[in-house]
């Protein structure tokens, strides 16, 4: 059991989030919403390659997140020194990847263009927009299970972080 402070929130979309402040995942705000700096990652459902990035500063505010190696097995973006260093990483193979997910015209769709950067052992996150045009910004994915506004049912996803796979671009 992790001691230390712990994290409350009454997130109006996701129910009653509490994780140990630990394991609360930190960014310098997102494209869109830069008030948004404190997340927690939550898996949706057990057995479902989906989670929610919850802001724990936006009550309002989840974004639904995925592996995109699970969907995308040769997705492997170049990542640069600057975007590594962006979540104190020292190299490719400390960070992991999330794609955000969203539902549109009936079609489920990922963002491979830029990909959440998350560092496990720093709790730090980025978005990251990548200049490669290989991968777009609303990749189709095979039908799935339907991301429904319920509390998951599994909560704080803890250290799960999905592996990565990354192309290192020592240039940028």
């Amino acid at each position: 059991m992790t001691s230390g402070k712990r994290i409350c929130v009454e997130h109006l979309r996701l129910g009653r989030i509490e994780l140990p402040e630990a394991e609360v995942l930190r960014f310098d705000g997102v494209p869109g919403f830069p008030e948004a700096r404190r997340f927690a990652l939550l898996r949706h459902d057990a057995g479902s390659a989906f989670a929610w990035l919850a802001c724990l500063d936006d009550p309002a505010l989840a974004f639904a997140v995925v592996d995109p190696l699970e969907l995308f097995p040769d997705y492997a973006p170049a990542l640069g020194a600057a975007e590594l260093a962006g979540v104190d990483a020292a190299g490719p193979g400390e960070v992991c990847l999330l794609a955000i997910a969203n539902l549109s015209g009936g079609k489920a769709l990922v963002n491979l263009a830029a990909p959440l950067v998350v560092n496990a052992a720093s709790r730090r996150g980025a978005q990251v927009v990548l200049a490669d045009e290989r991968w777009p910004v609303r990749a189709a994915i095979a039908p799935s299970p339907v991301l429904r506004a319920e509390p998951p049912s599994t909560r704080p996803l803890a250290s799960a972080f999905p592996r990565a796979q990354t192309e290192s671009n020592p240039q940028t």
